[in-house]
């Protein structure tokens, strides 16, 4: 079915094209510049995306072959990309999947990297947290800190944190300014039980100091 070309622009380097019935066809900027469509042109919007096909995943590619040139990302970082940049989801998946199956891109590496960099500085709760956010599958997850983050570092970080916390607020004497020591702990990613403990610890030893 054909339909009529009512308005070219580029939006966030994405050229939107409105069709004369309403609909809007989003199309990378390199693309379009391979397969242009100008104001009145008349377009069969099903042949137009079959010609585009093998130059998209062509272009798509390469763009993501650069995007992880650059840096790490996870599947679902370089799926975003794509489709932010105009890419179809077919398209984008296609290309995500490729990727994949050869470990150009790999969520457990990009994970098992971010512990390494992490877990002296945040808690498990907090690496964990910041994985899924970056679209990370929670069974990935929850095997990579099982295997990489160890008991004794999370503990050493918690001690650490609660001697700071002493450190700038010396004089805690009363059960609000303890619970708000320990809530302080607990923001950080820890339990309750563990940042309880620690503040204890923390504070014998500042008395026998």
């Amino acid at each position: 079915m054909t339909d009529t070309v009512q308005q070219v622009a580029v939006v966030y380097g994405v050229v939107r094209i409105t069709l004369l019935s309403g609909d809007t066809l989003a199309v990378p900027r390199a693309l379009f510049r391979l397969h242009p469509l100008k104001v009145s042109d008349t377009v069969d919007v099903e042949a137009y995306w079959q010609k585009c096909a093998k130059d998209e995943y062509t272009l798509g590619m390469e763009k993501a072959v650069r995007a992880l040139t650059a840096r790490e990302r996870t599947q679902k970082e370089l799926e975003r990309s794509l489709l932010r940049a105009g890419y179809r989801p077919d398209t984008t998946r296609r290309i995500v999947d490729y990727l994949a199956e050869r470990r150009y891109v790999d969520d457990e590496r990009y994970a098992m990297q971010l512990v390494q960099v992490r877990q002296r500085k945040h808690s498990a709760r907090r690496i964990a947290q910041s994985m899924q956010q970056k679209g990370i599958a929670r069974e990935t997850v929850e095997a990579v800190l099982e295997q990489h983050v160890t008991e004794d570092v999370q503990q050493e970080l918690l001690d650490d944190l609660a001697r700071k916390y002493l450190r700038r607020h010396p004089d805690i004497k009363t059960p609000q300014e303890r619970q708000k020591a320990i809530a302080s702990l607990v923001r950080r990613g820890f339990s309750y039980d563990m940042a309880r403990e620690a503040l204890q610890k923390a504070q014998a030893q500042k008395e026998q100091d």
